[in-house]
């Protein structure tokens, strides 16, 4: 019978098709113990063992199953959204890919967590708002990322209307006279994302204070109307709240125009997300310093969502 090509190789004692004779010695790092030729048959010059043939690409196979083995055991990302507005997003900011809260809270998680700033400067709740959030396409990728675990800043921009006391509100749009719309609206963008991802955790903020407020963002609106409304939304939806509000002190050099944090108002905020997201205190966040790049743990870098 005669035995398959694949466990035995053979050659005549004859000139190959390309003019060359193939002999034993280059093939002798393969082959097993040489077998004599028999008179009328072709001429076995070699008899190749399995060991001989597995050595060569031993440490080869080997590496294919480690890198198998860490595959099959590496958890994957945990993916964090942070949506909201021109504050997640990092406006007023040098450098904002390193100084925005989103990118102060990937740091500190590390790189299990894979954390995008979903973030859109001017952006409302609410849908008949100046710039509503739901029409971004910032919104669209945050629900096509399927996020784990939500993190919504949304308010200050709605608050807006004229004639509050807030600085250069002369010229105002007035999106608070949609206040009624702005409980349904915030639960409609919760259900996006829980029907984006059936086990999304959903945590809402209470947004940070204005000092007064610039552009008809007012701080007494957000304090007095905005952040209850935030509450009764978390209620309603079973979301967690995480305080912003009361995260930064009352300062105003936290808030060089009155809305916007800087780095260290940044940095206090992640802190205060960081806390609500894993219950401990984040590296290195005491005080309202800044660190320096060459201090930072190695992390996945943060995406920032084009707007």
């Amino acid at each position: 019978m005669k035995t398959p090509l694949s466990r035995r190789y053979f050659l005549k004692q004859s000139t190959l098709a390309t003019g060359t004779t193939l002999t034993a010695p280059l093939l002798s790092s393969c082959a097993g113990p040489a077998r004599k030729s028999g008179t009328g048959d072709a001429a076995w010059l070699f008899q190749p063992t399995w060991e001989s043939l597995a050595k060569p690409i031993r440490p080869l196979l080997l590496l294919a199953v480690a890198c198998l083995a860490i595959t099959a055991n590496a958890a994957p990302s945990i993916r964090v959204a942070c949506v909201g507005d021109s504050i997640t997003y990092g406006s007023g900011l040098t450098n904002r890919e390193q100084y925005s809260y989103p990118a102060w809270l990937g740091r500190w998680l590390g790189p299990e967590y894979d954390v995008r700033n979903f973030g859109v400067s001017g952006a409302t709740l609410l849908h008949k708002g100046d710039r509503p959030y739901f029409k971004q396409k910032a919104h669209a990728a945050a629900l096509a990322f399927k996020p784990d675990i939500v993190v919504i800043l949304l308010g200050t921009n709605d608050s807006k209307h004229r004639g509050d006391g807030s600085l250069d509100a002369d010229q105002a749009i007035n999106n608070w006279r949609y206040r009624a719309d702005y409980v349904p609206d915030y639960e409609a963008l919760i259900a996006e994302f829980r029907t984006a991802n059936l086990k999304a955790e959903v945590y809402v903020c209470l947004p940070p204070p204005s000092f007064p407020g610039r552009w008809g963002i007012n701080g007494k609106t957000i304090h007095d109307e905005i952040i209850p409304m935030v509450k009764q939304v978390a209620k309603a939806t079973n979301a967690r709240v995480i305080d912003l509000y009361h995260a930064l002190p009352d300062k105003t050099d936290l808030f060089p125009d009155t809305v916007h944090p800087n780095r260290a108002g940044a940095k206090l905020m992640a802190a205060a997300v960081y806390r609500a997201l894993t219950g401990r205190e984040p590296p290195g966040a005491t005080g309202h310093g800044v660190e320096s790049p060459r201090t930072w743990n190695a992390a996945r870098s943060v995406t920032v969502v084009t707007q």
